[in-house]
């Protein structure tokens, strides 16, 4: 499975795109739980964008329990129902934050911290 290119707003982290476009794969079933994301190197080059985006990415998605990474082995998809939250209840996509004039990763951070406490 590809990602797509990142195209950069200047209402939107890269960041965010990634994580959006990670999310989408995952809730369409291009990655289910178990499965092992492509490595930084193949990500990074798909998407033309930097490895710190994409790390920042992953880690915003670790942190609501989406992925998990595994020191020298990888990133994985965690079990279902951590994803199942984070599906749009109107059936197009995903909840991912749409961020518009706000600070630096301000979507990204106060949806994460959300989702993350809704799910505690």
């Amino acid at each position: 499975m590809n990602f797509e290119k990142v195209i950069q707003t200047k209402f939107k982290k890269k960041s965010s795109f990634i994580a959006d476009q990670i999310l989408r794969m995952i809730n369409s079933g291009g990655y289910t739980a178990g499965s092992k994301l492509p490595s930084e190197r193949i990500i990074t080059e798909q998407m033309g964008v930097s490895r710190p985006s994409l790390r920042e990415a992953i880690s915003a998605l670790q942190i609501v329990g989406i992925l998990e990474s595994r020191p020298g082995d990888g990133t994985y998809v965690c079990f279902p129902s951590a994803t199942e939250d984070l599906k749009d209840p109107r059936g197009g996509g995903d909840r991912l934050p749409r961020r518009h004039g706000r600070g630096a990763g301000a979507g990204l951070k106060r949806d994460t911290v959300q989702i993350f406490r809704s799910n505690a």
